[in-house]
């Protein structure tokens, strides 16, 4: 786990203000950000009200200071990928309020304008967002609050089954299956990888979720750069393996 206080760049400018928390959609991975990220904006002593994507445009934010868009992988429209994310942030920027964006992953040079902020999780987005600021992925951060039992079975193998499935993969025939298939909240997902001694998948947040119980874990590919990035801002350090 990354301490809360390496955060603090991200953080401490928020500090003193009404933040709007906006939550994007997501599946369960998005999920662990979305708490880490409450437990930081905890830890900072900062005061936020939250937001979902599909509260968005029913939301009086006339008391909003600052509105704070959560981590993850929406940025940019990546062909129109998730049309849906690009067309509520429009609507926050036409708030005219000032914007900031926790550590994302961009996919093209689409959804740059108007934000006060941007954070990314790797190097690689700065090639489409070259004025934002690299930071970890706020799951990182997460802390467990509940007890975590010892491995039954010594490895699971677990690819995702969407379009960011790499083809031709020669772990597939090994494969569980898709993780965000069976579960749907954090400790469902954690509670998963804690199952395994050694965890190998290309979900980078189930690769996550076993790294923050102490597991064995190798990161593959997925579709695009996102994996290997992160990997190499982040999880290389703590310990992660990859295999491309």
């Amino acid at each position: 786990m990354i301490h809360k206080s390496i955060y603090a760049p991200i953080f401490e400018p928020l500090k003193n203000k009404k933040i709007s928390l906006i939550i994007p959609w997501g599946n369960v991975g998005d999920i662990l950000i979305e708490k880490a990220c409450y437990q930081l904006m905890k830890y900072y002593g900062i005061f936020f009200t939250v937001v979902g994507f599909s509260e968005v445009k029913n939301t009086d934010f006339t008391n909003c200071e600052e509105l704070v868009i959560c981590g993850g992988g929406n940025m940019g429209s990546r062909m129109g990928w998730q049309p849906g994310h690009l067309n509520i942030k429009e609507y926050l920027l036409s708030l005219n309020k000032p914007i900031t964006v926790l550590p994302q992953s961009y996919t093209d040079s689409a959804d740059l304008e108007g934000y006060k902020k941007i954070w990314v999780r790797e190097k690689e987005s700065l090639k489409w967002a070259p004025n934002a600021l690299v930071a970890h992925d706020l799951s990182l951060s997460y802390e467990i609050k509940w007890s975590i039992k010892d491995p039954t079975e010594k490895e699971g193998v677990w690819l995702r089954e969407d379009c960011e499935q790499p083809l031709n993969f020669s772990f597939h025939k090994r494969s569980l299956g898709d993780p965000i298939c069976i579960c749907k909240t954090v400790e469902q997902y954690i509670n998963l990888a804690a199952t395994y001694e050694e965890i190998i998948t290309n979900r980078l947040h189930f690769a996550i979720a076993g790294l923050l119980i102490g597991r064995r874990v190798t990161l593959l590919a997925n579709s695009y750069y996102k994996n290997q990035a992160v990997y190499e801002n982040s999880l290389k350090e703590l310990g992660c393996l990859w295999i491309s």
